[in-house]
Protein backbone atom coordinates (compact mmCIF):
# COMPACT_ATOMS: atom_id res chain seq x y z
CA UNK A 1 0.00 0.00 0.00
CA UNK A 2 2.87 2.34 0.74
CA UNK A 3 4.37 1.76 -2.71
CA UNK A 4 1.00 2.30 -4.41
CA UNK A 5 0.48 5.52 -2.45
CA UNK A 6 3.87 6.83 -3.52
CA UNK A 7 3.15 5.97 -7.15
CA UNK A 8 -0.35 7.45 -7.04
CA UNK A 9 -1.98 4.18 -8.11
CA UNK A 10 -5.49 4.31 -6.66
CA UNK A 11 -7.48 1.98 -8.92
CA UNK A 12 -6.31 -1.61 -9.22
CA UNK A 13 -7.22 -5.22 -8.53
CA UNK A 14 -4.85 -7.33 -6.45
CA UNK A 15 -5.09 -11.12 -6.78
CA UNK A 16 -3.20 -13.47 -4.45
CA UNK A 17 -2.49 -17.17 -4.83
CA UNK A 18 -1.30 -17.55 -1.23
CA UNK A 19 -2.32 -16.42 2.26
CA UNK A 20 -0.69 -12.97 2.17
CA UNK A 21 1.23 -10.52 0.03
CA UNK A 22 4.91 -11.57 -0.17
CA UNK A 23 7.21 -9.56 2.07
CA UNK A 24 9.89 -9.25 -0.65
CA UNK A 25 12.89 -7.62 1.05
CA UNK A 26 10.84 -6.05 3.83
CA UNK A 27 10.58 -2.64 2.17
CA UNK A 28 8.44 -1.06 -0.54
CA UNK A 29 11.26 -0.68 -3.09
CA UNK A 30 10.68 -4.03 -4.91
CA UNK A 31 6.97 -3.27 -5.32
CA UNK A 32 7.76 0.18 -6.73
CA UNK A 33 10.16 -1.41 -9.21
CA UNK A 34 7.65 -4.07 -10.30
CA UNK A 35 4.74 -1.65 -10.69
CA UNK A 36 6.91 0.73 -12.69
CA UNK A 37 8.15 -2.16 -14.84
CA UNK A 38 4.58 -3.30 -15.53
CA UNK A 39 3.50 0.24 -16.35
CA UNK A 40 0.82 2.55 -14.98
CA UNK A 41 -2.23 3.38 -17.08
CA UNK A 42 -3.65 6.88 -16.80
CA UNK A 43 -7.43 6.85 -16.66
CA UNK A 44 -10.02 9.38 -17.73
CA UNK A 45 -10.81 10.54 -14.19
CA UNK A 46 -9.42 13.10 -11.79
CA UNK A 47 -7.38 11.84 -8.85
CA UNK A 48 -9.10 11.90 -5.45
CA UNK A 49 -7.46 13.35 -2.34
CA UNK A 50 -8.57 13.07 1.29
CA UNK A 51 -8.20 16.63 2.60
CA UNK A 52 -8.08 16.87 6.41
CA UNK A 53 -10.11 19.83 7.70
CA UNK A 54 -9.94 19.33 11.49
CA UNK A 55 -7.53 17.68 13.92
CA UNK A 56 -8.43 14.07 14.73
CA UNK A 57 -6.51 12.20 17.44
CA UNK A 58 -6.55 8.70 18.92
CA UNK A 59 -4.68 7.40 21.96
CA UNK A 60 -3.85 4.02 23.43
CA UNK A 61 -1.91 4.26 26.67
CA UNK A 62 1.25 6.24 25.93
CA UNK A 63 0.81 5.81 22.17
CA UNK A 64 -1.04 8.40 20.11
CA UNK A 65 -1.58 9.42 16.50
CA UNK A 66 -3.32 12.38 14.92
CA UNK A 67 -3.91 14.11 11.62
CA UNK A 68 -4.41 17.85 11.21
CA UNK A 69 -4.82 20.28 8.29
CA UNK A 70 -1.72 20.91 6.21
CA UNK A 71 -1.02 22.23 2.72
CA UNK A 72 0.57 19.03 1.42
CA UNK A 73 1.55 15.75 3.09
CA UNK A 74 3.85 15.63 6.10
CA UNK A 75 4.66 12.93 8.68
CA UNK A 76 6.30 13.39 12.08
CA UNK A 77 6.93 10.27 14.14
CA UNK A 78 8.74 9.29 17.32
CA UNK A 79 9.35 5.64 18.19
CA UNK A 80 10.64 4.37 21.53
CA UNK A 81 12.65 1.15 21.62
CA UNK A 82 15.18 0.21 24.30
CA UNK A 83 17.48 -1.58 21.85
CA UNK A 84 20.96 -0.05 21.67
CA UNK A 85 21.14 0.11 17.86
CA UNK A 86 17.68 1.64 17.50
CA UNK A 87 18.54 4.30 20.08
CA UNK A 88 21.78 5.10 18.27
CA UNK A 89 20.02 5.41 14.92
CA UNK A 90 17.61 8.12 16.02
CA UNK A 91 14.01 7.55 16.99
CA UNK A 92 12.35 10.77 15.87
CA UNK A 93 11.94 12.05 12.31
CA UNK A 94 9.84 14.48 10.29
CA UNK A 95 9.40 14.03 6.53
CA UNK A 96 7.72 16.66 4.36
CA UNK A 97 6.94 14.79 1.16
CA UNK A 98 6.60 18.01 -0.81
CA UNK A 99 10.32 18.57 -0.24
CA UNK A 100 11.84 15.13 0.32
CA UNK A 101 11.83 12.13 -2.01
CA UNK A 102 9.88 9.06 -0.90
CA UNK A 103 12.04 6.84 -3.09
CA UNK A 104 15.36 8.13 -1.80
CA UNK A 105 14.42 8.66 1.85
CA UNK A 106 11.80 6.02 2.68
CA UNK A 107 11.21 3.25 0.13
CA UNK A 108 14.24 1.06 0.99
CA UNK A 109 13.61 1.01 4.76
CA UNK A 110 13.04 -2.58 5.91
CA UNK A 111 10.87 -3.98 8.65
CA UNK A 112 12.68 -5.20 11.74
CA UNK A 113 12.29 -7.65 14.59
CA UNK A 114 14.07 -9.51 17.36
CA UNK A 115 15.70 -12.85 16.60
CA UNK A 116 14.23 -14.35 19.78
CA UNK A 117 10.71 -13.39 18.72
CA UNK A 118 11.12 -15.01 15.30
CA UNK A 119 12.26 -18.27 16.88
CA UNK A 120 9.22 -18.25 19.18
CA UNK A 121 6.81 -17.50 16.30
CA UNK A 122 8.27 -20.16 14.02
CA UNK A 123 7.72 -22.78 16.71
CA UNK A 124 4.04 -21.84 16.35
CA UNK A 125 4.24 -22.12 12.52
CA UNK A 126 4.16 -18.34 12.17
CA UNK A 127 6.60 -15.97 10.42
CA UNK A 128 8.02 -18.99 8.62
CA UNK A 129 9.56 -16.85 5.88
CA UNK A 130 11.26 -14.37 8.20
CA UNK A 131 15.01 -14.05 7.66
CA UNK A 132 17.78 -11.49 7.36
CA UNK A 133 16.91 -11.35 3.64
CA UNK A 134 13.61 -9.58 4.34
CA UNK A 135 14.09 -7.78 7.65
CA UNK A 136 16.59 -6.20 9.98
CA UNK A 137 17.26 -8.94 12.53
CA UNK A 138 18.11 -7.78 16.04
CA UNK A 139 19.95 -9.72 18.71
CA UNK A 140 19.80 -8.43 22.26
CA UNK A 141 22.35 -5.70 21.54
CA UNK A 142 23.30 -5.72 17.85
CA UNK A 143 22.19 -6.10 14.22
CA UNK A 144 22.68 -9.53 12.64
CA UNK A 145 22.54 -8.42 8.99
CA UNK A 146 26.03 -8.50 7.50
CA UNK A 147 25.25 -5.65 5.10
CA UNK A 148 24.23 -3.39 7.99
CA UNK A 149 21.74 -0.55 7.64
CA UNK A 150 20.40 1.00 4.43
CA UNK A 151 19.74 4.30 6.22
CA UNK A 152 21.24 5.57 9.45
CA UNK A 153 17.70 5.93 10.84
CA UNK A 154 16.14 2.98 9.01
CA UNK A 155 13.94 1.89 11.92
CA UNK A 156 11.89 5.07 12.20
CA UNK A 157 11.86 5.41 8.41
CA UNK A 158 10.23 2.00 8.05
CA UNK A 159 7.56 3.05 10.52
CA UNK A 160 6.90 6.12 8.36
CA UNK A 161 6.71 3.82 5.32
CA UNK A 162 4.01 1.89 7.19
CA UNK A 163 2.11 5.08 7.98
CA UNK A 164 2.05 6.12 4.32
CA UNK A 165 0.55 2.75 3.40
CA UNK A 166 -1.95 2.67 6.25
CA UNK A 167 -3.29 6.15 5.42
CA UNK A 168 -3.79 5.11 1.79
CA UNK A 169 -6.45 2.65 2.99
CA UNK A 170 -8.76 5.68 3.18
CA UNK A 171 -9.05 5.36 -0.59
CA UNK A 172 -6.85 8.24 -1.68
CA UNK A 173 -3.74 10.22 -0.80
CA UNK A 174 -4.14 12.30 2.35
CA UNK A 175 -3.58 16.04 2.31
CA UNK A 176 -2.68 16.69 5.92
CA UNK A 177 -0.11 16.40 8.69
CA UNK A 178 0.27 13.08 10.51
CA UNK A 179 1.93 13.11 13.92
CA UNK A 180 2.46 10.12 16.17
CA UNK A 181 4.28 8.56 19.09
CA UNK A 182 4.91 4.81 19.38
CA UNK A 183 2.39 4.05 16.65
CA UNK A 184 1.72 0.80 14.78
CA UNK A 185 -0.75 -0.68 12.31
CA UNK A 186 -3.42 -1.19 15.00
CA UNK A 187 -3.30 2.42 16.19
CA UNK A 188 -3.28 3.68 12.60
CA UNK A 189 -6.37 1.56 11.93
CA UNK A 190 -8.06 3.21 14.90
CA UNK A 191 -7.12 6.61 13.47
CA UNK A 192 -8.63 5.73 10.09
CA UNK A 193 -11.85 4.63 11.80
CA UNK A 194 -11.92 7.91 13.74
CA UNK A 195 -11.44 9.90 10.52
CA UNK A 196 -14.22 8.05 8.71
CA UNK A 197 -16.56 8.47 11.67
CA UNK A 198 -16.26 12.26 11.44
CA UNK A 199 -17.29 13.13 7.86
CA UNK A 200 -17.23 16.86 8.61
CA UNK A 201 -13.54 16.67 9.57
CA UNK A 202 -12.38 15.84 6.04
CA UNK A 203 -13.44 16.29 2.46
CA UNK A 204 -12.75 14.45 -0.77
CA UNK A 205 -11.45 16.69 -3.52
CA UNK A 206 -10.23 16.24 -7.06
CA UNK A 207 -7.82 18.61 -8.74
CA UNK A 208 -7.38 19.13 -12.43
CA UNK A 209 -3.77 19.26 -13.53
CA UNK A 210 -2.29 22.64 -12.67
CA UNK A 211 -5.39 23.80 -10.79
CA UNK A 212 -4.10 23.34 -7.26
CA UNK A 213 -0.97 24.61 -5.48
CA UNK A 214 -0.87 21.45 -3.35
CA UNK A 215 2.20 19.28 -3.98
CA UNK A 216 1.75 15.79 -2.54
CA UNK A 217 5.22 14.40 -3.19
CA UNK A 218 8.34 16.25 -4.20
CA UNK A 219 8.16 17.25 -7.85
CA UNK A 220 11.26 15.20 -8.74
CA UNK A 221 10.18 11.91 -7.15
CA UNK A 222 9.25 10.32 -10.48
CA UNK A 223 12.66 11.21 -11.85
CA UNK A 224 14.19 9.30 -8.94
CA UNK A 225 12.59 6.01 -10.01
Amino acid sequence: MSALSALGVDNLLVELDSFEVPIMDGSSAPFIFLVQSAGIEEQNAHKRFIVIKDTIRVENGQSWAQVSPHHGFKVSLEIDFEHKKIKESGQKLTIDFAEQSYLKEISRARTFGYERDVEMLQKQNLALGASIDNAIALSDDDILNEDGMRYHNEFVKHKILDIVGDLFLLGGNVIGYYEGYKTGHMLNDQLLSAILSQPNAFKIETFEEGSSPIHYYSEDWQNDL
